[in-house]
């Protein structure tokens, strides 16, 4: 007679790895899918490594979204089916495991701002996982009581362990309580203002005149751009070191494709064509799905790269803040400052209106600042320049110390809701069309409105609960 109790302790052991395999990879495509609004500039990198204006983030998906539907295939056959598995799934297990293991530990160890995102969604759609949750424990009442009535005619291990799983039980009930949404606020804070990313980066070629009118027509409150000097020192925009990426450089100077910006001159820079490859490539899939009518798309063919003048006549005109991200610096070219400032203080703009990014000891900053301002003025006006992705408690804390914040990249509305619930002065974006209409945060509540929603959640719940009860019995 055998015994049933009698486990195949490799099997099991497989199954563990199988197990462990699954959550690796869908803890990693979660992770992944959390950062989607990155892969256009995962896609130019990219594209400046290879020379192919790929879409590497939507194929580094598939690549792992198919690794994925074979690690549950694998699951359903060892576990359901109870069959064995042949010995190239099982090292193409251990190989994906220990992969999307590593990968995640070390993006863990990198401590980079943009791997807390998934915590932030998380968080910003908590009211809505909390509702699910008190649903879902309203739900297993029935079981619950009856597991807790058969352990409590054990032993005493078992009544322990009977308080403990209750007291659990009632916590659950309490953890949006204990954890609130960052989105709740009796005070909210006023809206940031929006600052269009080289532009509005996701609809037009960026560092462009055109990026320049419509970050405006998106409603934008200012626009930031990259200044760098030619070799006959003029200033002009452009955020990559190297022509590849945002021009046709490889056709016009096939020489010199990889040369630095600096070494070219203003006239060679405006041979360059600045607009075809935000067509040909679609960073953010636009024309590809229909955001633009295809009659739009030629008016970005032959855009040029506009100098540092024409982006202050520009600013001037649309009445928008200009925030300048300075490239290089005057041990890079000893003129860089002479000719920044003059053109600034020549340009007629508001001070007030001109943020100009800069180094220090402790931070990046943003300064309202032109030439020979004294020192105790720039240090009224300093605005912390930061990650758009770092824990709340950060954001908060510098709130309630009355300093300034320029936090960026932020793409998601999800993100820009958490920022202005945080107090956040000024928010950097490429995609100022989706936050410019927003009225209020989305899944903002006051603290007593939050709590009202509870309240009735919790009633809701232990209503299903007594429901489910009465018909087990």
């Amino acid at each position: 007679m055998t015994n049933k109790n009698n486990r195949n302790p490799i099997g099991i052991w497989w199954g563990v790895v199988n197990i462990l395999f699954f959550l690796v990879t869908l803890i990693f495509i979660l992770f992944y899918l959390s950062l989607k609004s990155y892969w256009p500039d995962l896609n130019g990198g990219l594209k400046v490594e290879t020379g192919l204006a790929w879409n590497w983030g939507g194929i580094f998906f598939l690549v792992v979204f198919s690794i994925l539907a074979y690690s549950s295939l694998l699951l359903y056959k060892l576990l359901i089916l109870k069959q064995h598995l042949f010995w190239v799934n099982k090292l193409l297990t251990l190989i994906f495991t220990i992969f999307f293991g590593s990968s995640l530990i070390v993006l863990y160890l990198l401590n980079q701002p943009e791997l807390s995102l998934p915590s932030m969604i998380l968080d910003y759609y908590s009211p809505i996982i909390y509702g699910v949750l008190i649903i879902s424990l309203a739900l297993f009442f029935p079981r619950f009581i009856k597991l807790f009535q058969s352990l409590l005619k054990n032993s005493n291990i078992y009544k322990v362990l009977a308080i403990s799983l209750l007291l659990i039980y009632i916590t659950l009930w309490f953890v949006p309580l204990i954890f609130t949404p960052t989105t709740v606020r009796d005070v909210l804070p006023s809206k940031p203002l929006i600052f269009a990313h080289r532009g509005a980066t996701s609809l037009v070629p960026e560092e462009t005149i055109v990026a320049g009118e419509v970050s405006a027509e998106t409603g934008a409150d200012g626009w930031e751009v990259d200044v760098r000097m030619s070799s006959d020192n003029v200033l002009f925009l452009m955020h990559d070191k190297n022509f590849i990426r945002t021009t046709n450089i490889a056709d016009v100077f096939p020489d010199r494709k990889n040369d630095n910006v600096s070494t070219f001159t203003i006239a060679e820079i405006r041979q360059l064509d600045a607009g075809s490859w935000f067509i040909d490539d679609d960073p953010y899939q636009i024309f590809g799905f229909g955001k633009l009518d295809p009659s739009d798309y030629d008016k970005y063919r032959g855009l040029k790269i506009p100098t540092f003048e024409e982006v202050i006549n520009l600013t001037k005109k649309l009445d928008l803040i200009l925030n300048l991200d300075l490239k290089i610096s005057s041990s890079d070219n000893p003129l860089f400052d002479d000719v920044l400032f003059s053109q600034l203080a020549s340009s007629g703009l508001n001070p007030e209106r001109i943020l100009l990014r800069n180094n220090n000891e402790k931070a990046i900053n943003m300064v309202r600042l032109i030439k020979n301002v004294e020192e105790e003025a720039i240090q009224k006006n300093i605005v912390l320049d930061t990650s758009g992705h770092l824990p709340n408690e950060y954001y908060d804390d510098l709130h309630n110390d009355n300093v300034a914040i320029f936090a960026g990249v932020v793409n998601s509305p999800e993100r820009f809701s958490q920022l202005w619930c945080l107090g956040v002065k000024y928010v950097k974006t490429d995609t100022p069309q989706l936050f410019t209409s927003m009225s209020k945060p989305g899944f903002y509540f006051t603290k007593k409105q939050y709590l009202t929603y509870w309240g009735i959640s919790v009633l809701i719940g232990i209503g299903i609960g007594l429901i489910s009860l009465k018909k087990s019995l």
